[in-house]
């Protein structure tokens, strides 16, 4: 054989093996049945085969096409086979032929088809509004849509709203034409306007009467508590603004030692960074432990289950200070409105709900 002989034949062996095709086998005709990769963005997605399988190179399960030409797969008519548990990363299309754990993700491998792979997403939705706290709404935001949630903010009305912080949000949703949240967060911050407001509180009584989970983050606890849903109930809030809450509202029964409180179907968390913490609870309540732990780790965040403060934030509970006879100071947030105050209300200047100070 000469040299353009051996090479012709080295030719047609490269384009038999890049097609997917055995040698000595017969060309996959346009009306019969061939299978291809499920699209993964690598070059196995050109391929065809005359055979169901696993994909040789990116070892995705092989799918049923209906042109040589191939239409895109969905990984939801995959029968058989396993996929990771949904997790918003593009390894949720990915197929494997045993069970374990996502290689890329770590989420467990569940059965294709089955209930766990095509979950009913949970709804959160995160009330924002003028003064919001960043942390508060955007910490517990983090969270949810990590856990794979389908999270969105609503407000009282179309355009943006702007935070504690100077921060501009653009809800997506209002009032009106919001979704029906599986979760209802409300976070706090300036929480003067939104505490009386009228239509925001009608919209938290009418969210939460089909919400599995309603949280109040820090100081948000003050609007969930004018909607009267915290009467009888165990509630927290930020640190400094305990004794308020404890005053302001008599009916409710204020804990100042806990990260968070759980009263069921409404749960109360502490200030600022303490809404993480009750987002991976609420989690923990409707996926389970493990998969909190993961959003945890996922997230890179020292996460410990349970609502126990740090033992050096429970000796420094404001609901004890009058036991050590220390006076009770009120300042407002801003800084440089330094005036102090010996009973809560509001900022005179600015309109911001005074917090407590050093005694």
């Amino acid at each position: 054989m000469n040299f353009h002989a051996r090479l012709g034949a080295l030719l047609c062996f490269v384009l038999l093996w890049t097609s997917g095709a055995s040698i000595g086998a017969a060309p996959v005709p346009p009306s019969e049945k061939h299978f291809v990769c499920p699209p993964c963005a690598q070059d196995c997605d050109t391929k065809v085969y005359a055979e169901p399988g696993v994909c040789p190179a990116c070892h995705m399960a092989l799918v049923e096409a209906t042109t040589p030409l191939r239409q895109k797969a969905k990984v939801e008519e995959v029968a058989h086979g396993y996929v990771c548990s949904p997790c918003d990363a593009p390894c949720d299309t990915k197929v494997y032929d045993h069970p374990g754990q996502c290689p890329t993700c770590g989420m467990p491998l569940v059965e294709a088809g089955s209930e766990a792979a095509h979950p009913h997403r949970k709804r959160v939705a995160i009330l924002v509004f003028n003064g919001v706290e960043i942390i508060d709404f955007t910490g517990p935001y983090e969270m949810f849509g990590a856990a794979g949630f389908e999270v969105y903010t609503v407000a009282g009305a179309k355009g943006s709203v702007t935070s504690s912080m100077g921060l501009t949000v653009v809800p997506k949703y209002t009032f009106s034409d919001a979704p029906q949240p599986d979760v209802l967060v409300i976070p706090g911050g300036g929480v003067g306007e939104a505490s009386v407001d009228g239509p925001t509180i009608q919209y938290i009584k009418d969210a939460t009467a089909h919400t599995q989970n309603t949280m109040s983050v820090c100081n948000g606890s003050f609007i969930l508590a004018h909607t009267g849903m915290l009467d009888g109930l165990q509630a927290t809030t930020t640190r400094g603004n305990l004794p308020r809450l404890a005053s302001q509202f008599p009916s409710i029964k204020v804990i100042g030692n806990q990260r968070y409180t759980d009263n069921g179907k409404i749960i109360t968390t502490g200030g600022l960074s303490a809404g993480i913490d009750g987002a991976l609870h609420v989690i923990e309540k409707l996926l389970g432990t493990e998969a909190a732990r993961k959003v945890a780790m996922l997230e890179e965040y020292s996460w410990q289950p349970g609502t126990k403060l740090p033992a050096s934030m429970s000796a420094q509970n404001p609901l004890s200070r009058k036991d050590h006879g220390v006076a009770v100071i009120y300042t407002c947030p801003m800084k440089e409105h330094p005036k102090e105050f010996r009973k809560p209300g509001k900022c005179a200047l600015c309109g911001m709900e005074l917090e407590i100070r050093k005694g």
